[in-house]
């Protein structure tokens, strides 16, 4: 929007023109029943002189009517054609003296001023003014524009407008696990953006929203905590201002109050990927943690906007309020479609950014039907919505607006949307994996799952900037687990022989952690459809103590001989890979095997050939004592 001054160069100066231009921007804009007042400052911003400058009071009788006009007259520049100068003599400032120049780079203030009457406006309605900035290039020449700024007034003599305004209190999450956060924006923001919105929220009629997450994140804070740096976690003490901040929130006034779904996530992003398992993983955090006290469920997705699929999407969590830009409030199936503006307070380009915003807010609320909702979640826009509203405009409650229609799919005006992407949900599945795998390590898979609940739960907080935010905050959450699951190795020779069609061969996994683990050794050995060998390698399970190197011996059976490569991975006992593979080339071949054939059928031979040499000795030497003994009569 542009409502500062801009520039103009004269179009009638000399060949060096260009030389020739000022700024001019307002500081005060006074409306009342019979006129305006418009004060501020033009600097020279050329290199030459001025002679004769003056502000003169410009106006566009014209009536700004909808929203429409009103976004298309603010980011227009003033249009000469449309703008009538004022000769009164308020109407006029000189910006020098009338003797003297007006130096490059000097600055001079001014004020104008005018009767509805002199600008010809008669109705109520909201309507465009400014100031021409005029001068010449030499004392005694014609004064030309070279210079203008724009801005909006409303005269609301009949008109009356409400208000309500709803407070976010929330923040990009940092508590990493246990007591461990990842660095100190959330404490710098207690002491400015946090401080500004929980000030504002303790206003009379302001509704608020909190994500609970945060308020666990800030009661660690309060207690002695650790916050990393250069990767390692430091002793912290514990955090005055968050303990502060707690107690002044807990005074706010509850009947105000809302809260968002846990960690505030970016259900945008949910509809987008058809995550079916997001629902379930925030009730599980909120059953884990119930704090604070009951509040309505209130959403709205990131990019401020509504459709049929993202309401229908929200249907099973039921929220109480849904803050969306559609074409009018509406009533849902499971509660409230509350139209919002999708920015609080529009962006402008002057100097004194808050006048102007305000000179907007009062143009649209003016202009609108309905109720105008502001949703604040800035420190500037806190700072904005604390002016002071004039006495045609009435603050109201969220909970005052009840909409009289049931929602319809064509009251959309756009997709919700976030700041995050499928990327960061894909991030999210292998940092889950990650934890999930060092769970089951070690043996305490369900307990490391629910300690990892909260932070996994923050991966897909609305409040991130974009994925690369989200994916560092999730690194930063999984490095741990990926360092402590990297300490698990195995070693093994390049290329064992089998010496038989059952044999054994040796690996050794070295346990670095100081727990133990429980592992699972599977071996996958080449296709017989790419080799024309076919061994088989037994899976060995082991629980191995911590520091300890344990060498498995792992069983091969030979089906067919030949060469395979057996690629041996080293899994949680439940199947997890952990990362830790080796790979061993197994020969077996027949000529060994015919080899160790001959040798042990020569064993057997020689073995069976010299009991049978004993035996006939043995009962060659039975017969000749039989022979020696013989009495048989006749002989």
């Amino acid at each position: 929007m542009a409502f500062g001054l801009i520039g103009w160069p004269a179009t009638s100066m000399p060949a060096h023109a260009a030389q020739y231009e000022t700024s001019a921007w307002f500081s005060a804009i006074t409306v009342t029943e019979t006129g305006i007042s418009l004060s501020g400052t033009v600097i020279n911003t050329g290199t030459d002189p001025l002679y004769s400058a003056e502000a003169i009071l410009w106006v566009n009788p014209d009536p700004i009517t909808t929203l429409a006009e009103l976004n298309e007259v603010a980011n227009a520049a003033p249009d000469e054609d449309l703008e009538d100068r004022l000769d009164t003599s308020d109407a006029a400032a000189a910006l020098a003296k009338e003797s003297e120049a007006f130096q490059p780079q000097a600055t001079a203030r001014f004020t104008v001023s005018a009767t509805w009457e002199e600008l010809g406006v008669t109705a109520d309605g909201v309507y465009q003014v400014g100031i021409h900035v005029r001068a010449s290039d030499v004392s005694w020449g014609d004064r030309v524009t070279i210079g203008r700024a724009a801005t909006l007034v409303t005269l609301a003599l009949t008109v009356s407008a409400s208000t309500a305004t709803v407070v976010l209190l929330t923040s990009a999450p940092s508590l990493l696990y246990d007591n461990v956060f990842a660095d100190r924006h959330l404490a710098d923001e207690l002491s400015g953006r946090l401080r500004a919105l929980l000030h504002l929220a303790a206003q009379p009629e302001v509704a608020w929203v909190v994500d609970p997450g945060l308020l666990h994140e800030l009661s660690i804070m309060a207690e002695d905590h650790k916050v990393l740096e250069n990767g390692l976690p430091v002793e912290t003490r514990a955090n005055a201002v968050a303990e502060a901040w707690l107690k002044s929130f807990s005074a706010l006034d509850f009947s105000q109050g809302n809260r968002f779904p846990w960690g505030n996530p970016d259900l945008a992003l949910g509809l987008e990927t058809g995550d079916s398992a997001l629902f379930a993983q925030l009730t599980a955090v909120e059953q884990a943690y119930s704090w604070p006290q009951p509040l309505p469920l209130l959403i709205r997705s990131g990019n401020g906007l509504v459709d049929d699929a993202y309401l229908n999407y929200l249907a099973s969590l039921e929220p109480l309020i849904v803050l969306g830009q559609a074409k009018a409030s509406a009533l849902l199936p499971y509660g409230r479609l509350l139209n919002t503006t999708v920015t609080p307070f529009p962006a402008v380009s002057a100097s004194d950014v808050d006048l102007e915003r305000y000179q907007y807010t009062l143009a649209e609320l003016a202009i609108s039907q309905e109720t105008v909702i502001r949703v604040i979640e800035t420190e500037g826009d806190a700072v904005m919505a604390e002016q002071k509203w004039p006495s045609w405009v009435r603050t109201v409650r969220l909970s005052e607006i009840q909409p009289t229609t049931s929602w319809t799919a064509d009251l959309s005006i756009g997709q919700a949307g976030g700041r995050l992407t499928p990327a960061t949900t894909t991030h999210l599945a292998q940092a889950r994996q990650t934890v999930v795998t060092y769970g089951s390590l070690i043996g305490a898979g369900a307990d490391i799952s629910e300690s990892m609940l909260i932070p996994l739960s923050f991966a897909l907080s609305g409040s991130w900037s974009g994925d690369a935010a989200a994916a560092n905050y999730l690194n930063q959450v999984v490095d741990p687990f990926t360092d402590q699951i990297a300490k698990v190795t195995i070693a093994a020779t390049s290329e064992v022989a089998l010496s038989s069609r059952t044999a054994t061969f040796p690996v050794t996994i070295t346990n670095g952690l100081s727990v133990p683990i429980h592992i699972r050794l599977d071996t996958v050995t080449t296709p017989v459809d790419r080799s024309p060998a076919n061994i088989s390698v037994a899976s060995l399970e082991q629980i191995v103590n911590p520091g300890d190197r344990w060498t498995a011996n792992l069983s091969a059976k030979v089906i067919r001989e030949g060469t395979v490569d057996a690629i041996i991975t080293v899994k949680t006992q439940d199947g997890q890979p952990t990362g830790a593979v080796t790979t061993i080339r197994l020969v077996a071949k027949a000529g060994a095997w015919m080899g160790w054939a001959l040798v042990v059928s020569a064993f057997v031979l020689f073995v069976a050939g010299t009991f049978l040499r004993v035996k006939a000795a043995r009962r060659g030497k039975g017969k000749g004592v039989a022979n020696e003994g013989d009495t048989t009569p006749g002989t």
